[in-house]
Formats: C-alpha cells, structure tokens, sequence
C-alpha cells in the first residue's frame, strides 16, 4: 500500500528563490521564538536561531526526518507538490496488510520523527514563502480570487469566510478548478510557482 501525506497543509506561495527572508522588522519574530520553545531539537534550533530559514536550512531537516524514518525501517521517498514545489510530498510503501496495532506503531513513528526532526522549521518555512509579511490567510485568498476573476467582486472578504464553513459559493464558482487551486496554493504570487529547493529532487 501506498500511502501520500501532505506534510504542511497550508498553501505555500513564492516569489523568486526558495528561500524565505526576513527584514529587520520580522513579521515573524513571535512565531520564530515560539518554535524555539517547543523543541529541543539542536539542529532545529540551530535553523531558528537566527529567525531566518533557508532552502539549505529545510532540506536539513527533512533529511534528517529521512533518516529517522529509515532508522525505524520504513522507506521514503520524495515527490513535489505541482503546487508547490518547494515543499515536498512524502510517500513511503508500507507492507500490503497491516494490521491495527502495526499501523499505529507506523502513524506513531512517523509522527515523533517529524516531531523531533522537522516540524518547528517545516512549519515556519512554508508559512514565510507563502505568505512572507504574515498578513490574514483568507484575506491573501479572498484577493487573489477576486483578482483573477475566480469570484466576483461583488463577493465580499466576509461573504468568502462565511462560504468557507458553509460551502456555499456563489453559482459558476468552482472551488475545484485550476484557477481556484492556484490562488489556494499561492495566494501572493500565482503566477509564478514555487521552485524546488535544489537538492532534495534531481
């Protein structure tokens, strides 16, 4: 069995690079000194230290997530995300039949490997490429919708929050078109895709 799990689930945009950077007014700084205290990872606080995360930086933690998975003797392998490319897809092969107790043994690793290896820095990296100056998510998607035509202007921020929850868009909307995924996946740029950090995928 095949299983695919989207490591971040947030929409990641880009604008030239792979690498998120900051001003001396970090929009971030709250965010950066909170993932300093919630691990006590040295490699992950080694990234953090600085309140800035590079591409080389992230693929430092995801192959030392790699590697704990490995440890634990469970193969992974990357894809990218058409979306984003800079941040990746993890797929791994698990035995055809597990049974209940083998695939909590498999979830539980998989999650303290994340925990110690890689989440503080995932988490802020993609939050920096997508949205670098740390304004509100529905705002950044309301405007790139209404900007590319995908909803109409007349469509107000709170009407699009509203349909949010209640699923109800106006008629000729599409949430599952191409158009709407990109504003989705890269509300501050949708133009331009992210680009995959260099290593990582040949």
């Amino acid at each position: 069995m095949i299983k695919i799990v989207l490591i971040v689930a947030i929409a990641f945009t880009m604008m030239t690079t792979a690498t998120p950077s900051v001003d001396d007014q970090n929009p971030y700084a709250a965010e950066f000194e909170a993932a300093r205290a919630a691990t006590s990872n040295e490699l992950q606080l080694q990234i953090l230290s600085d309140d800035q995360i590079t591409a080389e930086e992230y693929e430092q933690v995801v192959i030392a997530f790699i590697a704990c998975m490995e440890d634990h003797g469970y193969t992974v392998t990357l894809e990218s995300d058409p979306l984003n490319p800079a941040m990746p897809y993890f797929v791994w092969l698990m035995p055809s039949s597990l049974t209940d107790e083998e695939e909590a043994i498999y979830d539980d690793t998989f999650d303290a490997c994340a925990h110690e290896w890689k989440t503080e820095v995932e988490v802020l990296y993609g939050s920096i490429i997508a949205n670098p100056e740390n304004k509100s998510w529905d705002e950044m998607y309301y405007n790139c919708l209404v900007q590319r035509d995908v909803l109409p202007s007349s469509f107000t921020l709170e009407e699009f929050q509203d349909a949010e929850l209640s699923n109800a868009w106006p008629d000729g909307v599409d949430i599952f078109s191409d158009e709407f995924a990109v504003c989705i996946g890269n509300p501050a740029n949708p133009v331009e895709l992210p680009l995959a950090t260099p290593t990582i995928w040949p």
